[in-house]
């Protein structure tokens, strides 16, 4: 008898202690804040022909001018030339601040390269990758200048085109507007690109800088916008895996993830293509600007995202649930560079057109409904030996 009472002394000492520490935990919870956070590489003010290594993009983007004719630099009046063999792309720290989440990007975009250059989202590392160029006699990487050389390696399925990852968003020289998702394939050298185009918006210009926008939400979905109009969202999904040919082939070291099942869909929600061979960065996406042959120009490149911040007052604040708009940071310092191939040129593109909107989420803090389970059990195994005890008792009455 004795015994039990202690049992059940000790049950109601936890229960107490839950009943104390789980409104606790969700105060805690409840008062998790988000603030979004602008960094905006605006370049204006900046010496024409200044590296751009050495300016506020250099923080958060290594870049190389391949050539000794080729461009990475301020061309004046706020704007970026990149030109010939030219590209920038997030460094590691970018990857983890501004990527890593759901995050939107904005900037004002013209080039006369067509689909040899353009914006890409969620590729991964080009230092990640090296193959084997038997055309060339040497060793590669998919830098964003880069041409796939898929063709010219006996690849059956497609045409060359440059990047080696990720989702590209160019100006065809058509005057049309190009979504290419970078494909793994089994021959040439395993990387090739499945293009859709899309008619260009009312208020295009091909010779003048158009808006952009680009959101991703970190999980499943990126929208892209050209001069305000949604042209087309993205959808990636499937377990993140890598490509095991690749490290046998030589592509990169293996264990790259990558989603592979992604569907372009145009303004309308037509669907435009599905593929299951996509090379879609599952961790560490990379944003990059490319350009081949010709001259790209940029300029007001803005990264929004969200971050937690610590609650200042009790109140809480939910998840914020849009891709961020935009606000001004700066920031400056420099990056890194690496180095480069030469090849040849070619243009990428087939035929479709725009569809439908939808905001993308971020992940939102919820309430655990573990705590207030345990306390509900607990109740119950405390009012169950409470019962036992009142029977045992009439029993021993009896006797």
């Amino acid at each position: 008898m004795k015994r039990t009472k202690r049992i059940i002394a000790a049950m109601i000492a936890v229960l107490m202690l839950l009943a104390v520490i789980g409104p606790v935990s969700l105060m805690a919870e409840a008062e998790t804040e988000y603030e979004e956070v602008v960094v905006d590489f605006s370049v204006e003010g900046e010496e024409e022909d200044t590296g751009i290594d050495v300016t506020t993009i250099g923080e958060y983007f290594n870049s190389q001018a391949a050539t000794g004719d080729s461009k990475a630099a301020v061309a004046g009046e706020g704007k970026v030339i990149l030109d010939k063999y030219a590209h920038m792309y997030a460094n590691e720290d970018a990857t983890y601040d501004l990527f890593s989440g759901a995050y939107a990007v904005t900037l004002n975009f013209t080039s006369t390269s067509g689909n040899d250059a353009g914006i890409y989202v969620r590729s991964v590392d080009p230092t990640q990758t090296s193959v084997m160029n038997t055309v060339l006699g040497a060793s590669m990487s998919f830098w964003f200048y880069e041409w796939d050389w898929y063709a010219e390696h006996k690849g059956a399925s497609g045409a060359s085109g440059t990047g080696g990852s990720g989702v590209k968003i160019s100006f065809a020289k058509n005057g049309e507007i190009a979504v290419t998702l970078k494909t793994y394939e089994p021959d040439g050298l395993h990387v090739l690109g499945q293009t859709v185009t899309l008619a260009a918006p009312e208020g295009f210009d091909a010779k003048a800088l158009n808006p952009v926008k680009i959101t991703d939400d970190g999980k499943s979905h990126i929208e892209i916008f050209v001069c305000d109009t949604l042209m087309a969202t993205v959808d990636y999904s499937g377990e993140p895996s890598d490509y095991p040919d690749d490290e046998e082939n030589g592509v990169n070291e293996g264990g790259l993830l990558y989603y592979k099942n992604a569907v372009v869909k145009g303004a309308d929600g037509t669907e435009l293509l599905s593929i299951d061979n996509a090379r879609i960065a599952a961790e560490q996406p990379v944003f990059a600007i490319g350009n081949r042959n010709g001259t790209t120009y940029f300029s007001d490149l803005k990264v929004s995202y969200f971050k937690v911040k610590k609650a200042a007052t009790p109140e809480p604040t939910a998840a914020p649930t849009d891709v961020p708009a935009t606000e001004e940071t700066k920031t400056d310092a420099p990056a890194v560079t690496t180095a480069p191939t030469k090849a040849p040129d070619g243009d990428v593109t087939s035929g479709t057109e725009p569809e439908g909107t939808k905001a993308p989420d971020q992940q939102k803090k919820g309430t655990s409904p573990v705590i207030p389970i345990v306390i509900g059990v607990c109740c119950a195994i405390v009012l169950a030996a409470i019962i036992i005890i009142i029977v045992s008792k009439k029993k021993s009455a009896k006797k």
